[in-house]
């Protein structure tokens, strides 16, 4: 009779509790946490055989064997006696196992599914209860299987918190998530990668890292159908959004106006954790239920690169720009948006400022190299900002202007501003206005084949430069 075989295989991590660990931190790694443990000798073997529907193990250091009819038990046991041994490694091969516990990480630890794809094997939760959970563990992989929770509800898919470091997460199949599908949390957790997962079907955020995380790398990941954002940080520097697919975000938004639900988010706690050093590039972000990407409120030193971002505002009424870096409750500094590509807004396609008070400067802009096409509001808008350089972009088929520098009065005004060699056409308003600024430079731009008779048009504004070319200008 055939038999499949649910096999656990903990191998002693003699290298790592002799303190030859090897980092996976964002930047640092070079050498993957599998091919480390993958070295290290056997130490246990649990089985599944289907004709009896039992699981089994044999300890072949002690000579133990154990046996039980409850999924629960042996996986319990073999976590159990991975933390005592200081790690491991277990091995899962292609089935489904139900669960209704919590599988508890410890540090040193490798859990992995034997095939190349996560779909062959899938840890199915029965209760709303977080799957897979890890409190203050450190250089441990989970790769290559599935989770899910069965009811749909109830829980995160997976949890890292309270000083969990150096881990990765790869390959990890994560779908039908009653809470958020991967959250690692607090201050003290850094240099976390999560990479190659596919996230589906989350009643909240599909990634996200609160209160604090460090150091995150979150890269080539697909996150798909979320009721919150697609990936949210709150509070964390030194961090890297790359190469991510995020579709549907607020897809299970109930809506209106207090929903939040941006394709990707960085958010600084309205200014009490101040947060630098992010980067969002290379990102591909489609059917968001608000922004496709939002930086806000105390973040600063952010690069935001070749993204490219197709109809936001799908099923939330406020917030429904393609890009957004500013705040209402406080700012930020040192801000790039280059080699964007943006489509079909509901508001404006990129849009950066100070907050809604007047008081809040956002100093240190740099929008370059961006396109923006067929937007309800403006292509791009600049308010209340200093040391601004608007260049080498490229507006069509706004519904209102196609690009806006403004301060808020004649008491604050925008500062310092070249604007050089960027096109705005085919507006239904005017391709470029300016209001409330102070010297600003103007070179070699385009505003003509706009709707409106005057087609670059200021109030406001004093000590104009001109250099070059400037169609349509009329200030």
């Amino acid at each position: 009779m055939k038999l499949f075989k649910f096999i656990v295989v903990i191998h002693l991590l003699c290298g790592l509790m002799a303190g030859s660990c090897h980092k996976s931190a964002v930047g640092q790694s070079t050498e993957t946490p599998d091919a480390k443990k993958d070295s290290v000798p056997v130490r246990m073997r649990v089985w599944y055989v289907s004709d009896s529907l039992s699981y089994s193990s044999y300890d072949s250091a002690s000579g133990v064997y154990d046996h039980d009819p409850a999924c629960d038990s042996i996986f319990g046991r073999a976590m159990q006696r991975a933390a005592v041994n200081g790690g491991g490694r277990i091995t899962l091969e292609p089935a489904v196992y139900p669960l209704s516990i919590t599988l508890r990480l410890c540090s040193n630890l490798l859990l992995k599914g034997d095939t190349d794809t996560s779909g062959n094997v899938l840890l199915q939760l029965q209760v709303p209860k977080t799957i897979i959970e890890g409190n203050n563990i450190s250089y441990t992989t989970i790769s290559h299987f599935g989770i899910r929770n069965a009811l749909n509800r109830g829980g995160e898919g997976i949890l890292l918190y309270n000083g969990s470091s150096h881990n990765l997460i790869n390959d990890i199949s994560v779908s039908n998530i009653g809470y958020n599908g991967i959250n690692i949390s607090d201050t003290t957790s850094r240099y976390n990668t999560i990479q190659h997962c596919s996230i589906t079907d989350i009643m909240k955020a599909g990634i996200a890292c609160y209160n604090k995380s460090q150091n995150v790398l979150i890269q080539n990941n697909t996150v798909i159908r979320t009721g919150d954002h697609g990936i949210i940080l709150t509070g964390g520097s030194n961090c890297r959004i790359k190469n991510n697919m995020v579709d549907s975000s607020g897809y299970y938004t109930l809506g209106g106006n207090n929903a939040f639900a941006h394709g990707i988010a960085i958010d600084g706690h309205s200014g009490a954790w101040f947060c630098s050093m992010d980067t969002i590039d290379g990102n591909r972000i489609t059917n968001s239920g608000s922004a496709g990407i939002e930086v806000a409120d105390g973040v600063s030193h952010v690069l935001i690169s070749g993204n490219y971002i197709n109809n936001t505002g799908v099923t939330v009424d406020h917030d429904q720009y393609g890009i957004y870096f500013g705040g209402t409750f406080a700012t930020g500094n040192d801000i790039t948006i280059e080699n964007n590509e943006v489509y079909h807004c509901l508001w404006e396609g990129i849009r950066v400022g100070g907050n809604s008070s007047g008081v809040g400067n956002t100093d240190l802009v740099k929008i370059t190299g961006n396109t923006v096409d067929s937007v309800v509001r403006q292509g791009i808008i600049v308010h209340y900002s200093s040391n601004i350089d608007l260049g080498n972009n490229n507006v069509r088929h706004a519904s209102e202007t196609g690009i806006v520098l403004t301060g808020w009065s004649a008491a604050y005004k925008i500062a310092g501003a070249a604007i050089s060699n960027n096109q705005a056409t085919d507006c239904s308003g005017p391709g470029f206005s300016i209001a409330y600024a102070s010297d600003p430079v103007f070179t070699d731009n385009d505003f003509c084949g706009n709707g409106a008779v005057s087609q670059a048009q200021g109030t406001g504004v004093d000590n104009v430069v001109v250099n070059g070319t400037n169609g349509c200008l009329d200030l």
